[in-house]
This record gives C-alpha cells, sequence and structure tokens, in this order.
C-alpha cells in the first residue's frame, strides 16, 4: 500500500514509537510536533486531525490482516 510507503507516514510513525513528539495547543487548533530523536530538531508538523486518520488508516489495515490472516490460525 503506497500509504504506509510514504516518508511523511514513516516520520510520523517513527516519531511516536520513539516517543519524539510535542503535542502543540494553538488557538483554533492542536497540532503534533514530530522531533528528529537524533538530532533533536523538527521532522515534520501534522494537525491533530491528520495524526487521526493516519491512526484510522493503521488500525484498520492492521484489524483486516488479522481477521484475514492470523484469526484463521487460532
Amino acid at each position: 500500500m503506497r500509504a504506509f510507503n510514504n516518508e511523511d507516514f514513516r516520520l510520523i510513525r517513527n516519531g511516536f514509537a520513539h516517543w519524539s513528539f510535542e503535542w502543540i495547543d494553538l488557538a483554533q487548533h492542536s497540532e503534533i510536533e514530530i522531533v528528529n530523536w537524533e538530532t533533536g530538531s523538527e521532522a515534520a508538523r501534522v494537525s491533530l486531525l491528520e495524526c487521526e486518520a493516519l491512526h484510522l488508516l493503521t488500525f484498520t489495515t492492521v484489524e483486516a490482516i488479522d481477521k484475514e490472516v492470523f484469526a484463521k490460525f487460532s
């Protein structure tokens, strides 16, 4: 799936995996700043809505794989 083979997706995934992110509250909305865990610099910045969309994409993909592949072995 091309969505997972995307540099922005990988930056965000790695940022959460390494606990290298910061929640930023702005007047109208919130953003997540992904920090490069090696350099400490900003690697990406996404809105909370974009994070929710990526979470939904990831969760539903894993759930579908679980139901179609792994559940057959249990």
